[in-house]
């Protein structure tokens, strides 16, 4: 989890009971009852990735729920936010199809006059 800049903490059910209490989290408050922990980060979906990768190796964890400002979510829905790519996966493809057109156009504009002749010459044949 802090590989991915997530946090994991194993909570007190009563404190976070309390803690939950008037704020959008609140309709969580189901979720707390024996062992359990929080995993958190800024990036929506990173710590459903690692959590859902991790219980896919060992039994020691399992996912029981959890949510998203005022919504819910169900263990299908957690698994499906894990197999969507990342914030930073997402904004690499964007800069990659963003740079992927002026790159060949400069690519182009930089051969040789032999060589764009001879794509020419090979289109009309």
């Amino acid at each position: 989890m802090r590989d991915a800049n997530c946090k994991f903490k194993v909570t007190k059910n009563k404190i976070v009971k309390l803690a939950l209490k008037k704020t959008k989290f609140e309709h969580l408050d189901s979720l707390f009852t024996g062992p359990t922990a929080i995993g958190s980060s800024d990036d929506v979906i990173a710590p459903a990735k690692v959590l859902v990768n991790f219980t896919k190796e060992t039994e020691k964890i399992k996912i029981i729920g959890g949510g998203i400002q005022s919504k819910s979510l169900s263990v299908d829905d957690i698994t499906n936010l894990a197999s969507l790519p990342s914030l930073d996966e997402v904004r690499s493809k964007i800069i990659g199809l963003l740079m992927a057109g002026p790159t060949k156009l400069v690519r182009t504009i930089k051969e040789p006059p032999s060589r764009v002749a001879r794509i020419l010459a090979t289109k009309n044949n």
